[in-house]
């Protein structure tokens, strides 16, 4: 079993488990160094409620939470430009992976430099996984046991997209914050 972590959430690191005499040393070690503490660090918590406030470590910068989350579906936030976003306090920029993925497409992000430098967004990114969107469009897709097959919105195409695929996409186009597909 290969299991890809990120270390406090700035090195990308694996580890493999596969027929390993150690599995607790390295999990322990996994444990500690993904720790919540390395990425977030609660600032306070209400004494009569379980709301609280917090810090986020990313690649690119810290996210005070709670947070709004202006949405770039496809690389942009429509109607604003990122000095506007910027001014009025965005910490982070939400896109989807479904989206991203048939326009402009992964070769393209990929090419750019990753998201960051396509969107000129220097901030965090969070992705979606793009399952809301291929479970909506149900006359366009058809689940099955490890993933789901889907045909393209936009020309008809088919794909297929499994947990794991949507992780790579999400690491090869530069993603701070990556959602499963579940």
């Amino acid at each position: 079993m290969l299991l890809s972590i990120h270390v406090d959430m700035m090195t990308p690191m694996s580890i493999i488990l596969e027929n390993s005499k150690n599995k607790s040393d390295i999990m322990s070690k996994v444990e500690k160094e993904t720790s919540t503490a390395n990425f977030f660090r609660v600032l306070h918590e209400d004494k009569h409620s379980k709301a609280r406030t917090g810090v986020l470590r990313t690649a690119h910068g810290e996210i005070k939470t709670p947070v709004f989350m202006p949405v770039g579906t496809q690389g942009t936030v429509k109607t604003i430009s990122n000095e506007e976003l910027l001014t009025a306090g965005a910490q982070i920029v939400l896109s989807n992976t479904y989206h991203l993925y048939l326009r402009p497409g992964t070769e393209i992000l990929e090419k750019a430099g990753g998201l960051h430098r396509f969107m000129n967004w220097t901030r965090p990114i969070l992705t979606d996984s793009g399952g809301f969107q291929i479970y909506s469009l149900s006359e366009l897709r058809k689940i099955k046991r490890d993933g789901v097959e889907f045909k393209s919105h936009l020309d008809g195409s088919s794909h297929y997209f499994d947990p794991r695929k949507v992780i790579e996409i999400q690491r090869s186009i530069g993603s701070d914050i990556l959602m499963p597909l579940d």
